[in-house]
């Protein structure tokens, strides 16, 4: 096989096998193998005894020298013997090892550099340059400096949300904040949920209550369940009822909700609240749509252009005031009608 368009340097030389793999290209000569940079039109070593590719890299072996091209002039220097296998990563791979012994050497592929050396069963790389590493059923945190960020210690370290971990120790849960290195210890019965930039959601004592980063409790611990509204309020559950809580306020804003469903549950949260016997719109952007003083309510759109078919019944007289409402809440149409012929718009609607 000849090749052309490359170089004269190649071009004129025939090849029994060739394998290309993005910059790099294998050549076998009848008695040379060669690794040639088809981007900078160089060859980079021959006399190889094997070679071979993966995630972008080429592994050339020669006697007993395994050298690890990441570039033409990055290159990397190790035994033959060396056991190399890349992280696991949650986006594109970044770092691989190679096991020495009982250590493991971590590189960046990026710069080739070798950033530390650790005895460990396992390592993961999981963002922001932080790895979870794992020895004798035991697992703790350290970035790419080789810090120790997190000892040797727990069950479990598990990603929850984004710079987020959660970390179980004799069966109680902790949370490690990534972002800005703050530990708060397996000390709950539950996986705390991160709530807000300043606020956690935990559980103790068979409740739910809110604390901050610092461990001060925000809230008594009497929770039901919880579910977020907003970065200040939060739609918590408490004796088989809803409410609207201000956390920094630690102020009940609306009780007794009987129960809601979300129009839209994006970035603005849309639900249709019923408390007592009347129902009413919230936003938690926008506070409140429409009043909790309809006897019924509707949305005759789409989640996110709602339009609210709203019924106000008057039992005294018999009637059903209906109002039809906008997205932004404001009034598009009313009539009103007595029980037997709302009965039949309310069938069509």
């Amino acid at each position: 096989m000849r090749l052309t368009g490359i170089t004269t340097e190649i071009d004129s030389k025939y090849f029994v096998d060739v394998k290309f793999y993005r910059n790099w290209i294998k050549l076998q000569e009848k008695n040379n193998l060669m690794l040639y940079d088809g981007k900078n039109k160089r060859t980079v070593v021959t006399g190889l005894d094997s070679l071979w590719f993966q995630n972008g890299i080429a592994f050339a072996q020669k006697g007993d020298s395994l050298k690890v091209h990441l570039t033409t002039s990055t290159v990397i220097a190790l035994e033959v013997t060396s056991d190399i296998q890349f992280l696991k990563s949650i986006d594109s791979t970044q770092y691989f090892y190679s096991t020495s012994g009982k250590k493991k050497d971590i590189f960046e592929i990026a710069s080739g550099k070798k950033l530390f050396s650790i005895k460990a069963n396992s390592i993961e790389s999981i963002g922001n340059d932080i790895f979870i590493i794992e020895d004798e059923g035991k697992k703790g945190l350290i970035n790419k400096s080789g810090k120790i960020l997190l000892p040797l210690e727990y069950s479990a370290i598990i990603t929850t949300r984004k710079n987020f971990l959660s970390i179980l120790k004799d069966k109680k849960f902790g949370v490690y904040n990534v972002e800005n290195k703050t530990l708060i210890k397996p000390t709950y019965e539950r996986n705390i949920i991160p709530y807000s930039a300043t606020k956690l959601a935990a559980f103790k004592n068979g409740f739910f209550g809110f604390i901050s980063w610092n461990l001060k409790d925000e809230s008594k611990f009497e929770f039901d369940e919880v579910q977020y509204w907003n970065d200040s309020v939060a739609i918590v559950k408490r004796n088989k009822s809803w409410i609207l809580y201000n956390i920094p306020q630690k102020k009940i804003i609306l009780d007794e909700i009987k129960d809601f469903h979300f129009i839209i549950n994006e970035k603005e949260k849309i639900i249709i609240v019923h408390q007592a016997v009347y129902y009413g719109v919230l936003s938690n952007t926008r506070g409140t749509v429409l009043p909790i003083a309809f006897s019924d309510i509707t949305n005759l759109g789409t989640p996110k252009n709602p339009v609210y078919f709203t019924d106000k019944f008057y039992e005294e007289a018999d009637i059903h005031v209906v109002v039809y409402y906008s997205s932004s809440g404001k009034l598009l149409r009313k009539q009103a009608y007595e029980t037997k012929d709302y009965e039949r718009i309310y069938c069509e609607e």
